[in-house]
């Protein structure tokens, strides 16, 4: 996976799809356009000790 960052998201980019993280109040709210996209990156974020909600 690549990060690239620019003034308003953070985005993951895997095989020209591109998941969205916009910043609000402190957390992230998740725009994915593949369902399975989601899911796998949940179980990454939570292998690295991240708390997901």
């Amino acid at each position: 996976m690549k990060m690239r960052r620019n003034r308003e998201f953070l985005w993951i980019s895997s095989k020209q799809k591109r998941i969205y993280l916009k910043e609000q109040e402190s957390c992230l709210a998740l725009y994915f356009s593949v369902f399975d996209d989601m899911l796998q990156y949940i179980r990454q974020m939570v292998e690295r000790g991240y708390v997901i909600g």
